[in-house]
C-alpha cells in the first residue's frame, strides 16, 4: 500500500478507459451481475494515468459486484461532465473552476449502515469474511484519485445499495507556446500535442446537450471561436445572419428535423467553400463516398477522443479552399 508507484500522467479520454474496464469486469463476474452503463460518447480529457484510473474502476466494479451477494443485481457504470455551477459539482467545486468529470459506480446490493461508512476508505478496515479482503482496496483508491487531483465520496443506506462518486477535473487549456527544454533535459514529451486555432469561428451543431457543450468547451480549450446550436434550425438562421464569418462547420448527423446533411447543403447554398465536418454515431449511415457527394471535408465517428476531434478540425480548416 505505501510503497511508490510510477505513474504518466497525461492528457487520456475516459471514454476508452470505461469500455476497457468493463469488458474485464465482465469477463470475472457471474451471469447474475449485470453490467449497466451511460458512458457519453464523448468526455473532456482529463490529466490521470490511464492504467491507475482502470484500477479504480476496476477495484469499485469488483467491490460493487460483491455487495450483490449470490443473488446478483445491477451494477452501473456513469459518467458526466459537470460544469461549474451544476448540482453535480456543488460538493466539488473548489477542486478546479473549469468543471469535472464525474465518475460514478452504484449498485443495488445490500447498502452499508453509517458506522462502516465512517471507515470504508481507512487503511485495513474491510467488511469480507476474514482472509478474503486486507482492507486496503478502497484507501488505495481514494490515494490514486487524490494523487490525480480529484476526489473520492461514497453514498449508501442500508437495503438500497451504494454508490461511489469519483471527480476528477478536466485539463487545463494548453499553453500557446511550449516551455522552453534545457538541451539536457531528459523528460518524456506530453504524448498529446493538440493543433490549436487562431480564433477561427466555428459553427458546432448537436442535438445532444452534454456532447455539444464538451466540443464546445473543447473548441475554447483549442483557441477557436465557438457558435454552438442546439438544433439545426437555430444554426441555419445564425448561419444566414453572417455566413462568411464562419471558417468552419461541425455538425451532428443523426437531428430532428434537418439532419446533418441536409443543412451542410443548406450552408454550403450560402457559403459553398465552407469545411464541413459530419459527425455520426451510426457507423454505416454516412459513407466517406456519400459524404464526398455532399462536399463534407470530413466524416468523424463516434465516440471520438479529443485528440482525433482536435486534429480532425485542424486538418479541416487547413486544407479549406481559399477561393470564395
Amino acid at each position: 500500500y505505501s510503497k511508490s508507484q510510477r505513474t504518466e500522467m497525461r492528457p487520456v479520454d475516459l471514454a476508452p478507459v470505461f469500455h476497457e474496464s468493463l469488458r474485464l469486469l465482465r469477463s470475472g463476474m457471474p451471469s447474475s451481475v449485470v453490467l449497466d452503463q451511460d458512458i457519453p460518447p464523448a468526455l473532456p480529457l482529463v490529466m490521470a494515468d490511464p492504467a491507475e484510473i482502470q484500477r479504480v474502476l476496476l477495484n469499485l466494479g469488483g467491490n460493487a459486484a460483491q455487495a450483490l451477494g449470490p443473488v446478483g443485481g445491477i451494477v452501473g457504470f456513469r459518467a458526466s461532465f459537470c460544469l461549474p455551477g451544476q448540482p453535480c459539482l456543488e460538493p466539488w467545486g473548489h477542486i478546479t473552476p473549469d468543471g469535472c468529470v464525474l465518475l460514478t459506480v452504484e449498485d443495488n446490493g445490500h447498502g452499508m449502515d453509517d458506522t462502516t461508512l465512517d471507515k470504508i476508505f481507512d487503511p485495513f478496515f474491510t467488511t469480507k469474511d476474514v482472509g478474503r479482503g486486507t482492507g486496503l482496496g478502497l484507501a488505495v483508491v481514494r490515494g490514486i484519485v487524490e494523487s490525480h487531483g480529484g476526489h473520492v465520496t461514497v453514498t449508501s443506506a442500508l437495503g438500497r445499495g451504494s454508490a461511489f462518486h469519483v471527480v476528477l477535473p478536466i485539463c487545463q487549456a494548453p499553453q500557446h507556446t511550449a516551455p522552453e527544454e534545457s538541451p539536457g533535459d531528459t523528460k518524456t514529451p506530453e504524448r498529446y500535442t493538440p493543433s490549436r486555432g487562431a480564433g477561427e469561428r466555428v459553427l458546432v451543431v448537436d442535438d445532444e446537450e452534454q456532447v455539444l457543450e464538451i466540443s464546445r468547451r473543447t473548441l475554447v480549450m483549442l483557441g477557436y471561436d465557438p457558435v454552438a446550436c442546439g438544433s439545426p434550425e437555430e444554426a441555419a438562421r445564425l448561419f444566414e445572419q453572417a455566413p462568411g464569418d464562419f471558417k468552419l462547420a461541425i455538425l451532428d448527423f443523426a437531428m430532428p428535423g434537418m439532419n446533418g446533411a441536409e443543412l451542410a447543403r443548406f450552408l454550403r447554398g450560402l457559403h459553398p467553400t465552407i469545411p464541413i465536418i459530419l459527425c455520426t454515431g451510426y457507423g454505416g449511415a454516412i459513407d466517406p463516398e456519400a459524404a464526398r457527394g455532399i462536399n463534407v471535408a470530413r466524416v468523424l465517428a463516434k465516440p471520438y477522443q479529443m485528440e482525433v476531434f482536435a486534429a480532425t478540425v485542424a486538418s479541416a480548416l487547413r486544407e479549406a479552399p481559399t477561393k470564395k
